[in-house]
């Protein structure tokens, strides 16, 4: 996009119908508890480092009989430790066993255009649409008070619960207008609110160009973590988090497309995790960081 004048991407590939081939879920059956009965002998070294049974000291052949035991019973705990939850892949964005965020409200009157539901803007013409997010780009963008920019990016968060429209938005320059914004701004409710838009952006489209990724998205949220203010830090934590996830998913596909098809392009390569941002994650867990932010850190 050029000037003001936000133009909406091609539409993204097909993808599964899990994200980005990860199935996630924000609530999960808590694992099966064991049944009564099931459980080992009272009596000690049944068990060798490879797993396999052995008869404890002075034991003799005719507790075989117990040992066959003890191995079913091994198996059922091998079964009962392995539950489904374990391979689920939960939302780091308003995960609420990290936190409850509360929903954002805006003014509907105060904004400079008039506000669109998601299914009226994805049902809208291509014209249309595009003089849509000019209006919202125009509103943050320009030399407006902070309170107008923070209310329009209040209500743009209500269009970025959607798949179809994380697709569309994250794609468009309104996402590196964000990432500039993010980069120059030192206001903290301004800062929040764009880490919170940029972190349900990432955490519910499926498909992001390379564009993004030349934007320093990734060093930007990194500096956020440093942030003297804990809820920013929280922001950033979550939103950089969603985004690593999605960079790693990027780079399995990658690795498993490049085993079966020599020479397939990816844009998991124009993703690059600078050191100084493991670090800075890392350094989040040391003792007086906000435990939230810990939280965020740790996911």
């Amino acid at each position: 996009a050029l000037g003001d004048t936000v133009k909406t991407p091609s539409p993204p590939p097909p993808v599964d119908a899990g994200r980005r081939g990860v199935h996630r879920t924000d609530s999960l059956p808590s694992p099966a508890a064991t049944p009564p009965g099931v459980g080992l002998a009272s009596s000690r070294g049944y068990f060798d480092r490879g797993g396999t049974s052995a008869p404890t000291h002075g034991a003799s052949t005719a507790n075989d009989a117990t040992t066959s035991a003890v191995d079913a019973a091994a198996r059922d705990i091998a079964e009962l430790a392995d539950h489904p939850s374990d391979s689920q892949v939960k939302p780091i964005v308003l995960n609420r066993r990290i936190e409850a965020v509360p929903e954002p409200h805006f003014d509907p009157n105060a904004l400079p255009f008039e506000p669109l539901a998601i299914s009226d803007m994805l049902a809208a013409p291509q014209q249309d649409l595009e003089r849509f997010l000019t209006q919202i780009y125009r509103s943050v963008a320009h030399s407006s008070p902070i309170n107008e920019k923070v209310n329009t990016l209040a209500y743009f968060e209500t269009l970025c619960t959607d798949t179809a429209a994380a697709n569309v938005l994250i794609n468009s320059s309104l996402m590196t207008l964000f990432v500039r914004m993010l980069r120059a701004s030192k206001a903290p409710t301004l800062r929040i609110r764009l880490s919170s838009v940029m972190g349900l952006l990432l955490r519910h489209a499926t498909y992001i160009t390379e564009e993004l990724a030349s934007s320093g998205i990734v060093t930007v949220l990194t500096e956020c973590l440093k942030d003297k203010n804990e809820r920013v830090r929280r922001r950033a934590a979550a939103t950089l988090g969603e985004l690593l996830f999605y960079i790693a998913t990027q780079q399995h596909e990658a690795g498993l497309k490049a085993s079966s098809d020599a020479g397939v392009s990816s844009n998991a390569g124009a993703w690059q995790i600078p050191p100084t941002t493991v670090g800075t994650v890392t350094r989040m867990l040391r003792q007086g960081e906000d435990e939230i932010a810990q939280h965020y850190a740790v996911k």
